[in-house]
């Protein structure tokens, strides 16, 4: 089989895996890439991390589009599985998420480029497709570029004319791979001092390359502990291409030319040539996307205040609507066993009505008061063993009339000796809610 880099070159056919867990989301995708032009793809299908890894071992897809959540492990591990494997496909990240959040994931994985599940569209996975290729032949075109470069070095005596050309030929190349990419590449030698600049580096920093080249990439950030730290430790990295900051995607502060400061999220690498360690640096301006989190936490903040308050207003309007409400049903109760002026059934039928209400108001105002408690976490149990028919005939008297209204009867099927170790009241108001419940919506 043809390299993937020759393939590119050759036609548009294009062997596409995806693994997804969801056959939905698998069958949808599967049906847009054969929609997608110009290439010809051929898509195979996987729903686990064990199948796509054996999938490949069978035939390497020219790009694979993984889902970031499968079943029993995340589709950033399986990507980082897939390329310790050996594979060389272009990786997507198929990403419920959009923005910085999903690309510094993909990036921390390893993916290429990443697809938005927000964004399923022939353009997005067009877009997606053609960007991870050219990173891919991208990525394989520089490591030629320095394999050859280190052939060169080495058959320097020999080779003087044919070494030129070559390396002549290499640098072409990479000028060509580098000034195309979107993101900055920065390129320092054993001595920190910056070799390389792109176009786009250029863009964030404002720096041309003929002011910045040959200048120690300290310079690039502003006067800090964690300058001076680097500066410290770079001796380390002279001696045994070691450091905190090598092989992994560190967030920064930089400095713009016109003062400003950006937050990056830098990638760096390391190589070893004949005069020493050497470093490739890719940083990422992730500030407006650090300012997003900071304005989306302070509103987050800002809701649990709220909340707080809610919570605080509904504890203290019940607790001034339980007093006034008790004081009136102990005078209604002394009306209706007042002996020396006696109601009439009429009216102790209509002031058993609002007896029953008050209560009814009265229990509201303990269930809210309760509710306040469990969210601030005040609530306390008092827990006693209880006799639980009894507390059922408790329960049962209290909604008896409103059954009987409904012609519904009330069984309870409770053994005598029955016992539960709990807090009473909260048993009852369970039982009196559940109960009710079922009076009210039973016909």
């Amino acid at each position: 089989m043809p390299s993937l880099l020759t393939r590119f070159d050759m036609d548009t056919a294009l062997q596409v895996l995806i693994v997804d867990d969801n056959p939905v989301e698998r069958k949808l995708l599967a049906g847009l890439l054969g929609k997608v032009r110009p290439w010809q793809i051929t898509a195979s299908v996987c729903a686990t991390g064990t199948e796509a890894i054996a999938c490949v071992h069978g035939q390497m897809p020219d790009v694979a589009f993984v889902d970031f959540r499968l079943e029993g492990e995340f589709g950033t591990d399986l990507i980082r599985r897939l390329k310790d494997s050996g594979c060389r496909s272009g990786m997507v990240l198929f990403t419920g998420q959009a923005g910085e959040t999903a690309l510094l994931e993909a990036l921390r994985a390893g993916a290429d480029d990443y697809l938005s599940k927000d964004d399923l569209s022939i353009d997005a996975i067009s877009r997606v497709i053609h960007n991870t290729l050219a990173k891919v032949k991208a990525a394989r075109a520089l490591d030629a570029a320095l394999h050859d470069l280190k052939e060169a070095k080495e058959n320097l005596e020999l080779r003087v004319r044919e070494r030129t050309t070559e390396l002549q030929a290499a640098q072409d190349k990479l000028n060509t791979i580098t000034s195309t990419a979107h993101d900055p590449i920065i390129m320092i030698d054993h001595e920190a001092r910056i070799t390389f600049w792109n176009p786009a580096a250029e863009r964030l920093f404002g720096y041309s390359e003929v002011e910045i080249m040959g200048e120690e990439i300290f310079c690039l950030l502003p006067s800090s502990t964690f300058k001076r730290g680097l500066i410290n430790t770079f001796p380390d990295f002279q001696h045994t291409g070691t450091g905190g900051l090598v092989g992994t995607v560190s967030e920064f502060t930089v400095k713009k030319k016109d003062g400003k400061f950006l937050t990056v999220a830098a990638s760096i690498s390391r190589f070893r040539n004949p005069q020493g360690w050497h470093a490739v640096v890719i940083p990422r301006d992730i500030t407006q996307y650090r300012r997003n989190e900071h304005v989306l936490r302070r509103a987050m903040e800002e809701a649990q205040r709220s909340t707080r308050l809610k919570d605080r207003f509904v504890s203290l309007v019940a607790h001034d609507l339980r007093g006034p409400f008790t004081t009136i049903l102990g005078f209604l109760e002394l009306m209706e066993k007042d002996t020396e002026a006696p109601l009439s059934d009429k009216q102790k039928k209509f002031l058993r009505w609002v007896v029953e209400g008050c209560q009814k108001m009265l229990c509201m105002i303990d269930e809210l008061l309760n509710i306040s408690r469990f969210k601030t976490g005040k609530i306390s149990l008092e827990l006693e063993f209880i006799n639980t028919r009894f507390m059922g005939e408790k329960v049962f008297s209290n909604l008896a009339p409103l059954a009987t209204k409904k012609g519904i009867t009330l069984i309870n099927a409770v053994e005598e000796k029955a016992r539960m170790y709990a807090d009473p009241n909260l048993l009852g108001e369970v039982i009196q809610n559940l109960v009710s419940n079922a009076i009210k919506f039973s016909s």
